[in-house]
């Protein structure tokens, strides 16, 4: 999102220490836990602060190989995958044969295909169309 909306400078810059700060939360929560104290806020951070930023960079910043309609349909996609895991244990008490947790997961990787989908089917520059696969622009497949 940085990359292709705000500054692609910046968002090859970000990705590093994002990558870094995501999987550090993870390792800190599974260290506390191991002592005793674990604490989730930072892994809250990383999970939850995207969650804001993502659509108030889609409405602030115009896309270059994305549209914005496949955006909110991943953003969509990913926050039913939250609220699946937030409601765990009802959606197994209610369905009795899948838990929140497993519907979680096939929502989130529903989400990751659509943005693999995106960058497969990118669109020209102020187009809402997809760009004949002749003519995209290069792009890592």
């Amino acid at each position: 999102m940085i990359a292709e909306r705000i500054d692609a400078r910046a968002g090859r810059w970000l990705f590093g220490p994002l990558l870094v700060l995501g999987l550090g939360s993870v390792l800190f929560w599974h260290w506390g836990e191991r002592h005793g104290v674990g604490d989730l806020r930072l892994y809250g951070l990383v999970q939850f602060f995207p969650m804001a930023a993502v659509p108030v960079m889609a409405m602030l910043f115009p896309p270059v190989y994305t549209r914005n309609r496949d955006l909110w349909i991943v953003f969509s996609w990913y926050t039913l995958a939250i609220l699946f895991q937030l409601t765990d244990a009802p959606v197994y008490g209610l369905l009795r044969f899948v838990s929140g947790h497993t519907l979680k997961h096939l929502c989130a990787a529903i989400a990751a295909w659509r943005i693999a989908q995106m960058f497969t089917r990118p669109m020209a520059t102020n187009s809402p169309e997809p760009v004949n696969e002749l003519h995209a622009p290069a792009i890592v497949r």
